[in-house]
């Protein structure tokens, strides 16, 4: 993070009957103070819609 060139999440191949993704979580690195929302065109699609976005710290153990 903090840099839009370091992506540690992957993208699962595209299908076209799932229009959203819900419920994904992934662990970012404690001192990252940017995150970047990277989209590439596929296609003829050219939109992007982001939304509901939470951010949520580990429970301390």
């Amino acid at each position: 993070m903090d840099s839009p060139f370091y992506c540690p999440y992957s993208v699962s191949p595209f299908d076209k009957r799932v229009h959203w993704k819900q419920g994904e979580t992934f662990v970012i690195p404690k001192k990252t103070t940017k995150i970047f929302f990277k989209a590439i065109q596929w296609r003829k699609f050219k939109w992007l819609a982001i939304d509901n976005i939470r951010l949520s710290g580990c429970p301390q153990q």
